[in-house]
């Protein structure tokens, strides 16, 4: 008997006014899966993680959160269940880099009570795994962008949730940073942990993920394997180019055009002149 969905979609429909953002969506992650969510801009990726993750009610359909309607189960539950890593995220006040990823414990403690001495240790790990212990002391506000998404990757290990969702995660990440969060999506999936997360870095998706859910323009065109999902056809659905994918000897595959137009780029003489 198989693994049952830790979040399961059924059916989820979703406008913005009369502009309908998501018809008819159903899918499903299980324990220790890496789901990536694939689309153009527009496609509906943000809106279906609000709706797994309550922030927004759907037109139709239901999520299901451990079995449970999502909408009969307690904030608290959902967030011992769920952390969020956002695209964006701003903070007004001056808070130490500590001072958010400690955020992080606060479905674990009670109201007012202060953070415990396992809450520092445990967020000082997860800033120390992601290599950016060295921020701690500093102000969230005055560190650069990926930094902050790195903080907030953080924060959300901290929470030490069931399931990771992250919107965009690698957005602003120079190339060693990105590598390095894969490894760590990779290895939570393989401590159990179910992750979520939408990308439009096709290659990661084959590097690490364990399935791939393509969406346009509100629906599913694909879910299985990145293998089987990323395949030409549904990549050239999705995106309007023609890509092939190239297996190295390693067995890891990455994806490239099978041609850029240069028909308008300038000879080197006209660029020198």
């Amino acid at each position: 008997m198989g693994l049952k969905p830790l979040i399961e979609a059924r059916g989820l429909s979703f406008s913005f006014g009369n502009r309908k953002v998501l018809d008819s969506i159903s899918f499903e992650a299980k324990k220790g899966e890496a789901v990536f969510l694939l689309g153009p801009n527009g496609s509906g990726k943000t809106t279906l993680l609000k709706l797994l993750l309550g922030f927004y009610r759907p037109l139709k359909g239901e999520v299901l959160l451990k079995g449970r309607l999502l909408q009969k189960t307690s904030r608290k539950d959902v967030a011992r269940t769920i952390s969020y890593v956002p695209q964006l995220h701003r903070i007004a006040f001056g808070y130490r880099v500590l001072d958010v990823v400690l955020m992080g414990r606060t479905p674990h403690k009670v109201f007012l009570a202060s953070y415990s001495k396992r809450d520092h240790d445990l967020a000082l790990e997860c800033l120390e795994r992601l290599s950016i212990l060295h921020l701690k002391d500093k102000p969230y506000s005055k560190i650069s962008g990926g930094e902050r998404k790195l903080t907030l990757i953080a924060r959300a290990l901290a929470q030490q949730a069931d399931m990771l969702v992250l919107d965009e995660p690698a957005d602003g990440l120079d190339f060693g940073n990105q590598v390095r969060l894969l490894e760590h999506i990779a290895r939570v999936c393989l401590d159990g942990i179910t992750c979520i997360i939408t990308t439009h870095l096709i290659d990661h998706v084959s590097w690490v993920g364990t399935r791939a859910v393509l969406l346009k323009d509100g629906r599913i065109i694909a879910d299985g394997s990145p293998i089987g999902a990323m395949n030409e056809k549904n990549l050239n659905s999705l995106y309007g180019v023609d890509v092939t994918r190239c297996t190295l000897m390693n067995g890891m595959s990455f994806y490239m055009p099978k041609k850029i137009s240069v028909a308008s780029r300038p000879s080197v003489s006209e660029r020198r002149g």
